[in-house]
């Protein structure tokens, strides 16, 4: 119980003439991008508009830690657009958003969350680029609020989102392994 499957373990199940086992279902995991000057890879950019990366970059990462994903669409920069996008979201196990998580005029990301009702967990982690990353939950649905800037976006993402993937699916050693090590000077 708790450790991913490969095909040696099936083969040891095999082996033991067991042909049934129970696993848990893949997590559902919905990512949205918010950003009015964002547009998708296969759009063409005018003026200040810039590519989503972030998203691309999230589907891929949560596919290959074996979750289930939909990208559902970028909200631009209204508390309404997004409230929309997190309703259309919430029937998943974990929502990612990227975006609108700071303290611009126009980041209304976190609060769009409280108000449909998020419990805030953390907010605010002490990384650089990446502080403003928030983890939630509404019901059953856990959110992970990135920062848009994709360096940020993927760091934190490895960070925290990894662990949430791997704990929604069941596996054990669901944390990055730590290093520990002396600097040789200060």
């Amino acid at each position: 119980k708790g450790e991913k499957l490969n095909p040696y373990h099936i083969g040891v199940l095999a082996s033991q003439g067991i042909s049934h086992i129970k696993v848990f279902k893949k997590p559902r995991v919905t990512i949205f991008a918010t950003g009015k000057e964002l547009k998708m890879h296969y759009e063409n950019l005018e003026g200040s508009q810039i590519y989503n990366t972030n998203s691309p970059t999230l589907i891929a990462k949560c596919e290959m830690l074996g979750a289930e994903t939909s990208f559902i669409r970028i909200a631009s920069d209204s508390k309404e657009d997004i409230i929309k996008a997190i309703q259309e979201a919430l029937d998943s196990d974990l929502i990612i958003s990227s975006g609108g998580i700071s303290v611009g005029e126009a980041d209304f990301t976190k609060s769009s969350f409280q108000e449909i009702g998020a419990e805030i967990i953390f907010e605010k982690v002490a990384i650089k680029p990446g502080k403003p990353t928030t983890f939630a939950k509404v019901g059953k649905t856990a959110i992970l609020n990135l920062p848009g800037n994709p360096l940020a976006a993927a760091l934190n993402f490895e960070l925290f989102g990894q662990s949430i993937i791997l704990a929604l699916s069941g596996i054990n050693s669901k944390y990055i392994n730590t290093i520990k090590t002396k600097i040789k000077q200060r």
